[in-house]
């Protein structure tokens, strides 16, 4: 389960595999305008998080499309 997502940002994946703070701080310094939310972000990563196994999310998005797209993953 993941307990607080936001499906509809595109690039938020951990490449590092180094943990959530890690991660965190790497959006918080990284250069530049944060990912631009859609609706194909959302059912990208939807599949994605499908794919490692997870099984239940809470998507605290603001375009309220991750359920639909948790549906179709």
């Amino acid at each position: 389960m993941n307990a607080h997502v936001h499906l509809e940002l595109p690039g938020c994946a951990s490449r590092s595999g180094a943990g959530f703070l890690p991660w965190l701080r790497s959006w918080r310094d990284a250069p530049g305008p944060l990912a631009i939310p859609s609706l194909a972000a959302a059912q990208a990563n939807a599949r994605a998080i499908a794919a490692f196994g997870t099984a239940a999310v809470i998507d605290v998005g603001n375009l309220d499309v991750g359920g639909a797209a948790m549906m179709e993953a």
